[in-house]
């Protein structure tokens, strides 16, 4: 399924064309990184976090005549720095005192942690809110490129505020109201998305 299988890779996501296809064309003309980290696509469809080493073969002329990669799956790394960096910006019992319903999504936009007021808010048991993949159950399906649109904006912060239709677990319909930010690690990478949600 793999062997002979050119660009674009079936374990590309497709959100991410763009971005791939720019760092293809730098490795074509040997200006890419050769140490770095993307997001892959298992055959089901799900997404996780890789690190990506890059290098060249070359002939007895010096002339390129093929890359190669290695792949580490670095889920439970990125899982565990994530963690840290929450337990350094979060202290779990002023989360759930929280009037204001707390999400808060890992890079793949899964969710990661809610608090009671959330969990009130949507109708939903915290472990059926935990795991949870876009397109949310919550969630308008024709506002899921909207969402993308918002979760890249604010990994990049700059869509610390909007608002979105939501559904409880019960059907009833309700606007809320973000305000969000970013949880970064030592090095000022993004690893994490919160938002504050409140129904007004």
């Amino acid at each position: 399924e793999l062997i002979g299988v050119k660009r674009p890779y079936p374990f590309s996501p497709p959100e991410l064309r763009k971005e791939n296809d720019a760092r293809y064309k730098l490795l074509l003309q040997n200006k890419n990184e050769s140490d770095y980290e993307n997001t892959y696509m298992r055959k089901n469809g799900e997404r996780f976090p890789v690190h990506v080493m890059v290098s060249s073969i070359y002939d007895e002329n010096g002339e390129k005549t093929a890359n190669f990669a290695t792949i580490e799956d670095i889920t439970e790394r990125r899982n565990a720095e994530i963690n840290l960096q929450l337990a350094k910006a979060f202290n779990d019992k002023l989360i759930m005192s929280m009037q204001e319903g707390l999400l808060i999504l890992d890079m793949l936009g899964k969710v990661i942690k809610v608090n009671d007021s959330l969990c009130k808010l949507l109708g939903y048991l915290e472990q059926e809110l935990i795991g949870l993949e876009l397109p949310y159950p919550f969630a308008r399906e024709e506002d899921f490129d909207k969402m993308q649109e918002i979760k890249a904006k604010v990994a990049k912060d700059e869509a610390p505020s909007f608002l979105l239709e939501f559904t409880r677990k019960n059907g009833s319909e309700f606007l809320a109201s973000f305000l969000a930010g970013t949880i970064k690690n030592d090095n000022e990478d993004v690893i994490a998305i919160f938002a504050t949600i409140k129904d007004v």
